[in-house]
């Protein structure tokens, strides 16, 4: 049966979330994350599946995932304000001349979350679905919007403890242009991104580069980086002049 109820609204809210944050994930460890009975979280997810928001990824472990219908929601609300659209190009162009996958990341809160991913044409690549998310301040996206940002937009973004702590480190990220993060969100991945600015100045997003730890190090980010961002700064979207 459907959740009713403001209440019952911000549960099911909690375990799409957690379902995006988590993917493929079952009800048990929605539960557990969140503190909610099975019975609960059950209700949350048969009102989520109906609506189309979440589907079963069609394991034998009825795992959950976010479903095409919220991300064609998502990518139409950027659609309409033009960012996607204007990026698209600039993230094909970076992939080709790269040879490594290259994404679109926006900020939710404390975390960023993907809404566009192009592959990598490598036969080994990073391949992760849209709609995924990671904390803001392990993620080379969250780093490069924060570095750009004032001091309390950027503790919402990355946490009072964490933005203090990285104070440094954001420093170089300004210095540069760019933020590196190696195996902080996944053990096998590295990456790199560059801040999106809006017409005032602001960092609204990042586009980045993700591929295999193994095959990006430091020496590598020397290069992706500045590439990153003459490719935001072509699409328009570069750092306002000092």
């Amino acid at each position: 049966m459907p959740v009713k109820g403001v209440d019952a609204i911000r549960r099911a809210l909690a375990v799409f979330e957690e379902i995006a944050a988590s993917q493929p994930v079952g009800i048990s460890a929605v539960a557990r994350s969140l503190g909610q009975t099975k019975s609960s979280t059950q209700r949350a997810l048969v009102s989520l599946a109906e609506a189309r928001w979440i589907t079963a990824d069609g394991s034998a472990e009825g795992r959950w995932v976010v479903a095409p219908h919220a991300l064609a929601v998502v990518l139409g609300a950027m659609r309409r304000q033009g960012l996607r659209d204007a990026l698209l190009p600039a993230l094909g162009a970076l992939r080709d001349r790269s040879g490594e996958t290259a994404f679109l990341a926006l900020p939710d809160q404390s975390r960023v979350v993907l809404a566009e991913v192009v592959e990598s044409a490598n036969v080994v690549r990073v391949a992760v679905p849209l709609g995924s998310s990671a904390p803001a301040a392990d993620s080379s996206a969250g780093l490069a919007m924060a570095a750009f940002l004032a001091p309390r937009r950027r503790a919402q973004l990355l946490g009072a403890r964490r933005a203090g702590a990285a104070e440094d480190l954001l420093v170089e990220v300004r210095r540069l242009g760019y933020a590196t993060a190696f195996k902080s969100v996944r053990s096998d991945i590295h990456t790199v991104a560059v801040p999106v600015f809006d017409r005032h100045g602001a960092p609204i997003a990042a586009v980045g580069l993700a591929a295999p730890a193994e095959r990006l190090q430091v020496r590598d980010t020397r290069r992706l980086g500045p590439l990153a961002v003459a490719a935001v700064a072509d699409a328009g979207f570069g750092p306002p002049p000092p």
